[in-house]
């Protein structure tokens, strides 16, 4: 049984009888039974194993409902997602959440912008070969990666790997060698200096291009929010296609993997990663210059800089 809940606030130009209209509506196409409790609640029987789906208002609120349903190998369940979708249209705020992540499932499946996590390359699983996790926090791995590729880049070039503080100095401009700023520049510089954007290399770009900067900045913001859990703010759609991108596969391998998060594993960390760059037109086509020791991942504890 799937434990469902739901609630939310109508926006002000509508009112519960429409909502409750809207409900009836739907009962009747898909020939579900229905009844009225109240003047303001309505009980919708989706004809599985329910403990019963009660839609019911105080004033422009919609009462939270906690229930539970089965998943029948039908699929008659979706039926309530399918009302629940469609509600959405009424409110300012929509809350639904369920035990088995099929809401989001759902609504991931119904977006018109739809991303498929990619699989690792021979070249990209051998980067882990080169890194040494012990004691790591999971923030950690994303930064290790970066350093691995940007250690011999830059100014500052004969500095040994692994530090916070040689990454920061390898950005160019020492304006944003600071707190708030450096982990997004470290991206960006990440960018500049490996990679092409839609199959031309980024550094043949002139520098104020737009498109090129629109897409450099919500790689960094996306990376710094999902891999590195550190959020600075929204720099776009694509930024909340990522972001929601990021939400789904995580639910997914937490059912998977008994309520871990997807960030603990190094393989799924670089996959979202990658999956990310091809999505926003980036690849890396400079490969890395490997130390001659495994970089510390352990050492990248961002809150320790703060």
């Amino acid at each position: 049984m799937n434990t469902l809940s739901y609630t939310g606030k109508l926006k002000k130009k509508y009112s519960y009888m429409e909502v409750i209209d809207h409900i009836k509506s739907f009962a009747v196409e898909k020939g579900l039974n229905f009844q009225m409790l109240t003047e303001k609640s309505i009980l919708v029987d989706f004809g599985i194993k329910t403990e019963g789906f009660a839609f019911g208002f105080v004033q422009q609120e919609m009462v939270r409902q906690i229930t539970k349903h089965e998943t029948d190998e039908e699929e008659r369940f979706l039926l309530i997602y399918d009302l629940l979708y469609g509600m959405r249209q009424f409110f300012t705020s929509f809350e639904v959440q369920d035990e088995y992540a099929v809401w989001d499932e759902y609504c991931y499946q119904k977006e018109p912008v739809k991303l498929t996590l990619l699989e690792l390359t021979e070249e990209q699983k051998e980067l882990t070969e080169h890194i040494d996790f012990t004691g790591c926090e999971v923030e950690s791995v994303l930064w290790a990666i970066i350093d691995l590729y940007i250690w011999n880049r830059g100014p500052f070039v004969e500095e040994n790997p692994g530090t916070w503080e040689d990454m920061v100095k390898k950005i160019p401009d020492e304006r944003m060698r600071c707190r708030g700023l450096w982990e997004y520049e470290m991206v960006e510089f990440w960018i500049w200096e490996t990679m092409a954007f839609k199959g031309k290399p980024v550094k043949e770009y002139q520098k104020d291009n737009k498109t090129l900067r629109e897409n450099m900045s919500v790689a960094a913001f996306s990376l710094v929010e999902n891999l590195s859990s550190v959020w600075g703010g929204s720099v776009g759609k694509k930024q909340v296609i990522l972001r929601k991108f990021f939400e789904y596969e995580n639910k997914k391998y937490q059912k998977v993997h008994n309520g871990a998060e997807i960030l603990e594993s190094k393989e799924y960390v670089l996959r979202i990663l990658f999956t990310t760059l091809d999505y926003l037109g980036f690849s890396v086509c400079e490969k890395p210059h490997f130390p001659s020791e495994k970089i510390k991942a352990a050492r990248f504890k961002y809150f320790d800089m703060i």
